[in-house]
């Protein structure tokens, strides 16, 4: 599903509370634009100074060639689609914008670049990187602190750039929590004028583990490789990776 535009579509899942699955959300859905849709993606690594996408990165490449499991998965999936892993770039936030202009120059044309930001505003340079994305999605939860928090950023987001669209979703949903709940909050999200995904992602350990922690369940989160189908499906990414698709590409 490649982008209908002339230029990358730049795409940020960001939020200022820690813990909210950016990153992971990152890998996710860029590995699934780039290994599952067969587009062209790019990862640039701004959270300083954690850096945890780029790390993760120089974690799977060294752990591959130890690892004989995951070295013929990935020998097998690069042999069958024929596509080399996408770049995962770091730079700082504002020089972040010159990095995907540097590698999407010449032959090199990507569908999505996703930026992984740093987990606070007060980064030098991060209000006008925000103002450069074309999309920012920003994971919620029905925890007062974080929904406080996650509407401030929201809000913010709404009167810094008209340009940027922001939606909101619904992360580690619990099944015990009531619905009403989730209603109340969705209301107030409306009030503001904040749109929200229908997708609901639930609760999972597996958002914590990479391929390095392999089992016979399948790979989920990854720089390197594919999710494997039956994972994205249990864990709604799937379905989140559609519904966001979908509208970068109406």
């Amino acid at each position: 599903m490649s982008n209908k535009n002339k230029k990358p579509v730049y795409i940020s899942f960001a939020t200022q509370k820690g813990g909210a699955g950016k990153s992971s959300f990152t890998i996710l859905v860029a590995s699934i634009a780039h290994y599952v849709l067969k587009c062209d993606a790019a990862i640039i690594d701004c959270d300083y100074p954690q850096l945890s996408i780029a790390n993760m990165r120089k974690r799977e490449l060294e752990n591959l060639p130890k690892n004989e499991t995951l070295k013929k998965l990935a020998v097998t999936k690069f042999s069958e689609h024929n596509k080399s892993s996408y770049a995962v770039e770091t730079a700082t936030t504002t020089a972040a914008i010159e990095m995907a202009e540097k590698i999407t120059a010449g032959q090199n044309k990507l569908d999505y670049v996703f930026f992984d930001l740093p987990g606070t505003v007060n980064q030098p340079g991060i209000l006008s990187l925000i103002q450069q994305m074309d999309y920012i999605f920003t994971p919620i939860s029905a925890d007062r602190t974080v929904m406080e928090s996650s509407l401030s950023f929201l809000l913010m987001l709404k009167q810094l750039s008209s340009e940027v669209k922001s939606y909101a979703f619904w992360n580690m949903v619990d099944g015990r929590e009531k619905t009403n709940l989730y209603n109340a909050y969705n209301k107030l999200l409306l009030e503001y004028k904040i749109p929200v995904l229908e997708t609901k992602i639930p609760y999972l350990l597996r958002f914590h583990k990479e391929a390095a922690d392999y089992s016979q369940e399948g790979i989920f989160r990854s720089t390197l490789l594919a999710p494997t189908r039956s994972m994205l499906s249990s864990s709604h990414v799937g379905y989140l990776c559609n519904e966001i698709f979908e509208i970068i590409n109406k």
